[in-house]
């Protein structure tokens, strides 16, 4: 995302800027919302994509 030129950096508060919304960075319950509604999308975009992927050993 980075390299494509999206975003200026990988930060979670920049992804979610990118995505389109705000939340209160550095609170746990926060950050980890934060990273689902980060996920998802880019894990539908890869799919979409035909990307490849990876499993979890």
């Amino acid at each position: 995302m980075k390299e494509q030129g999206y975003v200026d950096n990988l930060k979670q508060t920049t992804l979610a800027k990118w995505i389109g919304f705000t939340y209160n960075a550095h609170r746990a319950i926060d950050d980890c919302r934060a990273n689902v509604k980060i996920l998802l999308p880019l894990m539908k975009r890869a799919q979409d994509e035909k990307l490849p992927s990876f499993k979890a050993k």
